[in-house]
């Protein structure tokens, strides 16, 4: 896929960008499952109506990300992180089925954390953070 061409219609250049910071800020530790995990969720918070449709503005959202509102959304993931947010989105928004089971059990968290955030419900813990509903 070429630099600045849509994932899909309804995905802008500049969402895979925040999708990728996202993915570098949030898991840069993680293995390659709890990066895509990390990514899933802001897809899946996108996706839920309960948040905004775009990926940035999710996570520009009071509370979430707070590194996000200190560095002014001015955070430059590698090109590698920008590859694997396209990828992510690529996958899931195309495959019927989440190509991994351990991934597909996460269609429905919209939050993840060091710890489980208290009133919602664990889904998994994968790496250093907890998924939950």
């Amino acid at each position: 896929m070429l630099a600045g061409q849509p994932v899909q219609a309804n995905i802008k250049q500049h969402e895979v960008k925040c999708l990728a910071q996202v993915m570098h800020v949030e898991a840069s530790g993680e293995g390659l499952i709890g990066q895509t995990a990390v990514a899933m969720t802001v897809i899946n918070r996108k996706k839920s109506g309960k948040y905004p449709s775009d990926i940035c503005k999710v996570i520009a959202q009071p509370n979430q990300f707070p590194w996000f509102k200190k560095k002014g959304g001015k955070v430059n993931p590698p090109i590698k992180f920008i590859q694997k947010a396209q990828i992510v989105l690529d996958t899931y928004y195309t495959q019927e089925k989440i190509p991994c089971e351990r991934l597909s059990s996460l269609t429905n968290a919209i939050y993840f954390n060091t710890i489980q955030i208290p009133g919602t419900k664990k889904i998994d813990k994968i790496g250093g953070h907890v998924f939950s509903k």
